[in-house]
């Protein structure tokens, strides 16, 4: 590769490349407003196979920075070790960043004896549990280490 092509696509890559910086103070307000309202009632797994945003108000804002896009990252990297958001804010990267993929995400059941009493999910490399009552959990030190991934991936 010549030495003028490679200092063009390094130029198009740095000046190209959409930013992970909101556009102005109203995006970064809104990002924030959004991350503020993302929780485990963000998400559900379908009968499909999918991990999916609810029609909630919580995963109503998940679709939102979804749209919104690379400019919400640092908020959402911020996230990733939060026990009631950390979940979210991974699948929403994974859709900001992996748009192109599809799948990655796998349920199975949790017994207790011969009854069903939650679920264990897993989305492109994290995990978590639910059970029947709702309540739903990630282990900390899987969450710290998503984060360092995600961390590590951004450079930030």
């Amino acid at each position: 590769m010549s030495v003028r092509l490679a200092t063009f696509l390094i130029l198009a890559l740095t000046y190209c490349a959409p930013s992970i910086e909101p556009r102005d103070a109203a995006e970064r307000e809104t990002i924030r407003s959004l991350t503020a309202q993302l929780n485990w009632a963000s998400i559900r797994y379908s009968h499909f196979g999918r991990v999916e945003f609810t029609t909630e108000s919580s995963g109503v804002a998940a679709t939102r920075l979804v749209a919104i896009g690379r400019p919400a990252t640092r908020d959402l990297t911020r996230l990733l070790q939060d026990p009631d958001r950390g979940v979210v804010a991974h699948i929403v990267l994974c859709r900001i960043w992996d748009s192109g993929l599809s799948g990655g995400s796998s349920e199975s059941p949790i017994y207790l004896g011969d009854e069903i009493i939650g679920f264990s999910y897993e989305y492109r490399g994290l995990s978590w549990k639910c059970i029947t009552s709702g309540a739903c959990s990630a282990d900390p030190e899987a969450l710290s280490n998503n984060a360092h991934k995600w961390i590590a991936r951004m450079g930030a």
